[in-house]
């Protein structure tokens, strides 16, 4: 069985914004109302609707983990994007609409989930800084979604039929 990689273009893209969105989140420079959003849960999720094959996009997947977790050990938080970004691949082809609303409730979902994974009092109790973390990472998401599609052309379809 062969693997077929992504068109270089299109990975190269992907790549950089998962790249960006970990520099952008480990330096803490970006925060709305005291909440900083999660930059790499957005990018993962937005390249899985627009990433092809399963091998670059595991790559993108590994890049956010080590982006996400410098210290060795296993986070929960790390593990819980990676595989929200996982599922988001798998299950990107079913979910219904266009990708950018699609794209839209697995973001919200996933941050929902890994809040409710890594610390589920502070999820409970602070529901407004998790609204406004969900729509961060929803709006992130959606420019990065756009604005792949923008940048590669018309001739690269996004994965979900519309």
């Amino acid at each position: 069985m062969r693997v077929r990689w992504a068109s270089a273009p299109t990975f190269v893209l992907a790549a950089v914004a998962v790249f960006l969105a970990g520099v952008l989140q480990n330096t803490g420079v970006f925060s709305v109302a005291g909440v900083r959003p999660n930059f790499i849960l957005a990018a993962v999720i937005a390249s899985a609707f627009f990433v092809r094959e399963w091998v670059p996009y595991l790559v993108l997947l590994l890049m956010a983990g080590v982006l996400l977790r410098f210290a060795s050990g296993f986070d929960a938080g790390a593990i819980a994007v990676v595989g929200f970004g996982a599922a988001a691949f798998f299950a990107q082809p079913w979910l219904p609409g266009r990708p950018v609303v699609a794209s839209t409730m697995v973001i919200a979902v996933a941050t929902a989930a890994v809040y409710a994974i890594v610390d589920p009092a502070f999820a409970a109790a602070n529901a407004g800084v998790l609204a406004i973390e969900a729509a961060c990472n929803v709006l992130i998401g959606a420019v990065l979604l756009l604005g792949m599609h923008g940048t590669l052309g018309n001739d690269k379809k996004i994965r979900t039929t519309i």
